[in-house]
């Protein structure tokens, strides 16, 4: 038996595709800190949740409407159309497929549609709690906000000195929104632009960014100080060492993590540094150099300093650890080093593991496929094949498309012929847009 483990911290939370008993309660379903309620509950078929397509589309802002005729449903939310036949395993997404597991069926005039539907059609996260049998939706338009027992709340207080000025803010967040960023688990990837992407802490970096505005009002900050003036409460903030305060030696901190421990690495402080100023509306990168991450903020030709060319325009050099690092002024030992550059743009983070095992003639392959970016990875094919060597294969298999939603998991089986008495090795890969994004295999092995 050949496997291949992924190691990765996982969700404090199980994932939906998380074998259910038959014979359970309905779950709850809770929309953005909404608890639905269903004239016809949610319930479980062949390990899946299905839920009522309208209460729950609705509660997304999608519209949903039934043409009896064609016994077709159309639901639009935004740009998205999604089409669905009741009884079919087969809708569609702005014309592209999406496969079920378990199809779409009508219950006491109600349709109930598989949950991972929502998730991968809509691109809301969607989260499962074993314990409370409840499922968590969060729109992507949505994001956390103090509810409940807001005294339950972490109290941080920031003093720093900037134009001749001594700030001093408080800010206040609440303790479950912490730990919900501290359970996250820390994605497979060196792009820290998914720390910047993730849109559930908006309500806090707005707020963040509301007094920044405020304080540039009252004291009539131009856009270049409005920028200094950011860059030096950050410049402020404490250097932590990930094995500090975590004991991992590589650590990355969502921004909120960061607030609250008032410092971090250059990862952390340059993902919260990026996360205010594009809030702000300014143009801002990622910097990845050798050991070392800084932000990159678009300006004109005609400032000083360094900076690096990127579609056309100039992102200049900001150091967010230590301070007195003026725009543009950087260390000497990052002169002239290479970086790369890291947009901010939401975009999935693909990874996978795979279980193996021959049955007769074939053996079959199991492969789990993990997306923990911010963004759905769409037509998400995975392949598999025995290795022939120089470039050939001896057998190999496609499946179908998916769509793996954001902080999903797809669950893909494979059968390919079992090669005897031959030396080879099992190839696994993942496509996602006919690129391959996560690939593995296992030892070479004669048979």
């Amino acid at each position: 038996m050949f496997k291949k483990y992924v190691v990765a911290t996982l969700l404090a939370l199980a994932l939906l595709l998380t074998p259910l008993p038959v014979a359970v309660a309905a779950p709850t379903v809770v929309v953005d800190g909404q608890v639905l309620k269903f004239d016809v509950p949610p319930l479980v078929e062949k390990g899946r949740i299905l839920v009522p397509l309208r209460g729950v589309f609705e509660a997304i802002n999608a519209e949903v409407t039934y043409d009896a005729a064609q016994n077709t449903i159309l639901a639009t939310r935004g740009e998205v159309v999604i089409v669905l036949h009741p009884g079919d395993t087969l809708a569609h997404k702005n014309g592209q497929p999406l496969y079920l597991d378990v199809p779409a069926k009508s219950v006491k005039g109600r349709t109930m549609i598989p949950l991972r539907l929502v998730g991968e059609a809509l691109g809301v996260v969607v989260e499962w709690d074993s314990a409370a049998k409840t499922v968590q939706i969060t729109s992507r338009s949505g994001e956390l906000v103090p509810a409940g027992d807001v005294s339950d709340s972490i109290e941080r207080d920031f003093a720093w000195e900037y134009g001749g000025y001594e700030w001093s803010w408080s800010i206040s967040i609440q303790n479950n929104h912490y730990g919900y960023f501290q359970s996250l688990p820390r994605p497979q990837t060196d792009d820290y632009s998914v720390y910047v992407t993730n849109q559930l802490d908006d309500y806090y970096i707005t707020s963040l960014v509301d007094r920044f505005k405020e304080a540039a009002r009252q004291h009539n900050l131009s856009d270049y100080e409005m920028v200094d003036f950011a860059v030096s409460f950050v410049q402020n903030l404490d250097y932590v060492p990930d094995n500090v305060n975590t004991g991992y030696d590589e650590y990355p901190r969502y921004p909120l993590e960061t607030l609250v421990d008032r410092g971090g690495d250059c990862e952390d402080t340059s993902i919260l540094l990026a996360s205010i100023l594009r809030e702000m509306g300014y143009g801002v990168v990622l910097l990845a150099l050798p050991d070392h991450m800084a932000v990159g903020v678009k300006g004109t030709e005609n400032l000083p300093g360094a900076y690096w060319d990127y579609e056309g325009s100039r992102y200049y050099y900001v150091e967010t650890t230590g301070t007195g690092w003026q725009i543009g002024k950087i260390p000497v030992e990052y002169k002239g080093a290479h970086a790369r550059v890291l947009p901010l743009i939401p975009r999935p983070v693909i990874n996978h593991n795979w279980e193996g095992q021959g049955t007769g003639l074939w053996y079959k392959v199991t492969v789990v496929v993990k997306n923990e970016g911010t963004a759905p990875a769409e037509n998400t094919v995975v392949y598999a094949a025995f290795d022939a060597g120089n470039g050939k294969v001896y057998d190999q298999a496609y499946s179908q498309p998916r769509i793996v939603g954001v902080r999903g998991e797809e669950q893909y089986t494979l059968n390919i012929k079992y090669p005897y008495d031959t030396h080879t090795r099992l190839i696994v890969k993942v496509l996602s847009n006919g690129k391959v994004v996560d690939e593995s295999s296992s030892d070479w092995l004669d048979t």
